[in-house]
């Protein structure tokens, strides 16, 4: 009958139960510093300034998590490093952002999540900190959201209508302009405007800025 190496066998267990509570700790300490970064929850204190997309933040925290198991599964293997490298290269260029912060964050999402794979969380919990206060600062003096937003206005007088906009609103672009018939009465405009401007707001800016004759506004996709 062999003997029962019991010693040996609870150290191995133990051993075990603690590479797997360090992995868990360093995969937990990722998702806490990268979601810290990726929903900016200061934003909300700020004026003019909209809170992160939710699948923006989802992703960012996500590739922070990513960074650890990265390191995890390299090891110290380079066909691995290459492999994954070329994984990030994929999903990258199939990745939409509207803001080119948040690609720049991206970079650092995976700073954060190797430093706590390596197990230098207080690295990681220092470069949050430093790159927190950078993107607080940049939240705080970049101004409002504002984007390219496509018009159709319904006026009586379209052509006196676009002469106008034209005149109150420099920055103002004609897309579609009516022919000569008395029936076309659709005026198709583009405008440099804060991303939450919705059709009746447009319609009363247009009010105030004393441009009578426009009896509907849509906002127009693309």
């Amino acid at each position: 009958m062999e003997n029962l190496d019991l010693i040996g066998s609870i150290k191995v267990q133990n051993a075990a139960t603690a590479h797997v509570l360090q992995i868990l700790l360093r995969l937990s300490a990722a998702a806490l510093l990268g979601g810290l970064l990726a929903y900016r929850p200061w934003r909300r204190l700020l004026p003019d300034t909209r809170p992160v997309e939710m699948q923006t933040a989802q992703s960012q925290m996500l590739i922070a998590v990513a960074g650890v198991v990265m390191v995890i599964v390299i090891g110290e293997s380079t066909a691995r490093a290459f492999g994954l490298v070329g994984l990030g290269a994929f999903v990258r260029f199939r990745s939409g952002l509207k803001d080119p912060r948040d690609a720049a964050a991206m970079f650092v999402m995976i700073g954060i999540g190797m430093s706590c794979g390596l197990g230098l969380v207080p690295n990681a919990i220092l470069i949050t900190g430093f790159v927190g206060l950078v993107m607080l600062v940049l939240d705080a003096t970049k101004g409002p959201d504002r984007s390219r937003i496509r018009l159709a206005l319904s006026a009586d007088e379209p052509q006196g209508v676009a002469a106008r906009l034209r005149d109150k609103m420099p920055g103002l672009r004609i897309v579609e302009f009516p022919g000569e018939d008395p029936n076309q009465q659709r005026l198709v405009v583009e405008v440099e405007a804060e991303d939450d401007l919705d059709a009746m707001a447009f319609r009363d800016q247009m009010s105030k800025l004393g441009i009578p004759g426009i009896h509907s506004v849509a906002l127009l996709s693309g």
